[in-house]
């Protein structure tokens, strides 16, 4: 599993963090879809049960600014476009990563549930690489499908 994350992301070093919520939103979509786990489950997850807990117990400070900034460019994406528009270029990427989710396969109940947490963990490696620290809790908490 650990060579999921020595894989290169599809992203271009010179898009704005704005770009880059865009991009990383319709990534993690299309890898949920490819490895057939809920995409709003593996979100939810991780904004709940890993980003909440840690705000509301203040173990994480997050700026309201860059909370709210979030919020209004997530609520601003056209999610069709962004699909359409990043479908070729992201479909490699996911092709890539893909496969190592699709290896956990033991029984179909417990194999979705390791391959919604696996790709939970890879989808915030990939922020952690892409965005400013600032942004990463703002990220999964604002843009919660």
């Amino acid at each position: 599993m650990d060579t999921i994350y020595e894989q290169a992301v599809p992203f271009e070093d010179d898009w704005d963090v704005r770009t880059m919520i865009g991009a990383c939103r319709v990534y993690f979509e299309m890898i949920a879809g490819d490895i057939q786990v809920l995409f709003s489950d593996v979100w939810t997850s991780i904004s709940l049960k890993r980003y909440k807990p840690l705000i509301d117990s203040a173990q994480l400070d997050v700026r309201e600014d860059i909370r709210a900034d979030v919020r209004i460019i997530c609520k601003e994406l056209d999610l069709q476009k962004l699909r359409q528009q990043w479908k070729d270029k992201f479909a490699l990427g996911v092709q890539m990563v893909a496969p190592y989710f699709l290896q956990m396969t033991d029984t179909a109940i417990r194999s979705r549930a390791v391959r919604s947490l696996s790709l939970a963990n890879y989808m915030e490696h990939v922020v952690a690489a892409v965005m400013p620290v600032s942004h990463i809790a703002p990220f999964f908490m604002g843009c919660l499908v």
